[in-house]
């Protein structure tokens, strides 16, 4: 994605394109982690971490590297996944129970730069919005920061 990120922006006349990387396997180290972060940051180039977790079955993802680093940066990660996914291992609660996390849902909630400390409250659920939503108890209304 790297080699062909200034093409894809500079073709989209909108300038609204955004770059995802899943860090998984590759992403070991906290240096891997903040040289792919940092070439798109020092180049102006919108990136988010779409999809992450803390083990994958190809490598070990430095779950806390992503987490500190895109904080660091401020860009968004989306943590993989709330539940139901791969066998179990990376999801963020059991059965899709809110009030039931795995150790990575802790990690992911409350552990450093976790959502708990980093998310920010949406504006158009402080200002008595719907959710839209079918209800649940899962969190709602917070953006990733």
């Amino acid at each position: 994605m790297r080699n062909h990120a200034h093409t894809v922006f500079d073709a989209d006349p909108n300038r609204n394109t955004i770059f995802s990387i899943h860090m998984y396997g590759v992403y070991e180290a906290a240096d891997t982690v903040r040289d792919y972060l940092d070439f798109f940051d020092s180049a102006g180039l919108p990136i988010l971490v779409g999809e992450f977790g803390d083990w994958h079955t190809d490598g070990n993802p430095n779950e806390d590297a992503i987490m500190a680093i895109t904080e660091e940066l401020s860009l968004g990660y989306l943590g993989w996944s709330w539940s139901g996914n791969t066998g179990g291992y990376l999801d963020m609660v059991n059965n899709f129970k809110a009030n039931s996390l795995t150790d990575w849902g802790k990690r992911i909630f409350h552990g450093n730069n976790g959502i708990a400390t980093t998310a920010k409250e949406a504006t158009i659920y402080a200002s008595g919005g719907s959710t839209g939503g079918t209800g649940g108890t899962a969190p709602r209304g917070y953006l990733y920061a």
